[in-house]
This record gives structure tokens, sequence and C-alpha cells, in this order.
């Protein structure tokens, strides 16, 4: 068996991390069976772009936890995305148990066949996203008797424990909750909310441009490629930019080249920053996916929008708003931001 590590600093090794090892082993194999816990949402774009595109084999993957921890509405019209993919090119299956309540992570690699490798350990999918801050710990088993072993688990499971995604319904949606999980992002009370909005003073709308990979469709600008494999790493899906014409930026009062706190109407708080000529782009300052999370997400929430789509103007008029507007307040360093769908 073979370490396979994170390699996050400070700690420093010499074992491959898992993006590495999965790259190479899918690269050998015309099958991969993966059995896991949880799914994410960037795993699952990186599934399902290198499906698409010819990058990855013939593919089983099993969810194990989701039946009883409930997906989101966002993750599951995602993995329905591809399960009907496998389905209709023939190169594989969704599957999810229903049975009880799995945890394992397993990755089985075969050719011909037969199981050439397995990855074992702490690893969900979480592997193949990028900048994660979490150290993962698995071993690479290649050795035939235990393989063998891995295997009749991993179908025993399968066909005793889980049934087709396709077929298969969920009961609930949880909440996405996906803010929560955002750093630099802290929850404002509803005190806060209605005292930052009684002090607003002048309002600037914001367009949302559907740009073809800018602006809101930053994630499907070119990924990163491994060469080695041809495994292509997406753009992370929550990143987008607001670019504002000279027109609004050269508003008196308006922001230029500063950073500041604002406050939004559902009650979050993070830093926004604006740069570039002209004051021209509007980010959030803790990186492009914090202000990405907040717009797409509640476009998820309301059902207008599938992860992984390219956002067009019908998307923002059936959410309800094609602009963000952005209040000033008697704090310059205190702002309202309101992406609330128009009544």
């Amino acid at each position: 068996m073979d370490l396979i590590a994170s390699k996050l600093p400070p700690v420093s090794h010499g074992h491959p991390d898992f993006f590495t090892r999965f790259g190479a082993l899918a690269a050998d194999a015309d099958e991969i069976c993966l059995t896991v816990g949880y799914v994410s949402e960037k795993s699952l774009l990186f599934l399902k772009e290198n499906l698409e595109g010819g990058s990855l084999p013939t593919m089983i993957l099993t969810i194990g936890m989701h039946g009883f921890d409930h997906f989101t509405r966002a993750q599951y019209l995602l993995v329905k995305e591809i399960a009907e993919l496998l389905h209709r090119s023939g190169k594989g299956a969704v599957e999810i148990c229903t049975a009880f309540p799995f945890h394992g992570k397993l990755h089985i690699f075969r050719r011909a066949g037969q199981p050439k490798a397995a990855l074992l350990g702490s690893s969900n999918l979480s592997g193949l996203e990028t900048a994660r801050r979490i150290f993962e710990l698995d071993v690479e088993i290649k050795e035939e008797g235990l393989l063998g072993q891995l295997e009749a688990l991993q179908d025993d499971i399968r066909s005793k424990a889980a049934a087709d995604f396709l077929t298969w319904k969920p009961k609930k949606f949880k909440p996405s909750k996906l803010m929560a999980g955002v750093p630099s992002v802290v929850g404002a009370a509803e005190a806060e909310v209605s005292n930052v909005k009684s002090r607003s003073r002048r309002e600037y709308r914001l367009p949302l441009k559907c740009t073809a990979r800018s602006n809101l469709n930053v994630y499907h600008g070119k990924g990163r490629e491994t060469t080695k494999t041809g495994l292509i790493r997406p753009r992370p899906w929550y990143e987008i930019e607001i670019i504002v014409s000279n027109s609004i930026t050269a508003e008196p009062g308006y922001p230029c080249k500063k950073a500041f706190d604002v406050i939004t109407d559902d009650a979050w708080r993070f830093r926004c920053k604006t740069s570039g000529d002209y004051a021209k782009n509007f980010r959030s300052e803790g990186g492009l996916s914090v202000l990405g999370t907040w717009i797409k997400g509640r476009m998820e929430e309301a059902g207008k929008l599938r992860i992984g789509e390219v956002i067009t103007p019908s998307h923002l008029a059936d959410y309800g708003r094609t602009y963000v507007s952005l209040w000033s307040t008697d704090d310059p360093e205190l702002w309202f931001l309101s992406f609330e769908p128009d009544p």
C-alpha cells in the first residue's frame, strides 16, 4: 500500500495527493466505481465536465449519506443531470444508499473486468476540488487479495443496499445555508438590517451582465487542465465579477477604489471593494466566490438557476431582478446591498 496525502503548508512530505493519483489511475482504467458518503457541488461539476469531455471512463457512482441527510435542491438536480448523462451514453450509473447510511470512501479502478487499484481513506471526492484547506489521508491498494475483498464488499453494497438514483425520489430538500459556510461572511441581526436600511441615502443600480465566460459566467471560462491525464478542474462555480459602467461609477458619492462593509437585505455582512480603471470592478474582498455565492445561491434557492448553467437574461428575469442595488448610508464605510426580487 502507498500513502496518499494532501499537500498543505506547513506540513511537508513526498507523498502524492489524491487528485494526482486519481487522475493517473482513471487514465489507465476503463471503469471506475466510486462509493462515497457525501458529494459536493464542486466535485460533481468536476465529474460532469470531464465525463462530457471524454476524460473519464465508464463510471458507477454510489452516494451513501444523502438519502438520509438529504440533498439541497441544487445538489439533487446536479446529480440527476450526471445520472441522466451516464444513462444516455451507456457509460455508467448513479446509485444511492437506501438501506442504511454509508459513510465510507472507496474508489476502485478497473480494467478489462478486473480491479487494478483502489483508493481508500478520508477523501469523498473532495480531493478533486480546488482551494480546499482540509488535510485528507488515503491509501492506494494494489494487493490482489485485498482488492478482491474490497470489490466484493462494494458490489454487495450496490446490489443490496442501494437504488438507481433515477428511480429514487427525495422526501425533502435541506436548506443550502451556503453563505453560512463562506469564510469572511458573518450573519447580521435583523435589527442591523433594519437599521442600515433606515440609514440608506442614495441607490446605485449595478446591472448584472450575462457575458460569456465573464461577469456572471466566470465559471465557464477555461478551467485548469492537467496535461498528463487531460482532466480539467473547472473554475469555482460561485465565482463572479460585476463590471460597472463609467456612467454609474462617475455618479457623485459612488465608492471609488476603496473597500467597505456591506449588510445585505437577507442579513449577511461581508467586505466588498471597487477597483480597476474608473473603479469598474465591483467585487467581494474575500474572493470572487463570496459575492457569487450570495447572488447565485439566492437564484438556486428560488429554483431559477441550476448549478453549472450558463446564466442568461431569462434567468434574471425569472428570478425578478436584473441588477444589484448598492445603497450608501450616513457611514461611508457601511453600505446596504440588495438582490431582493422586484415586487
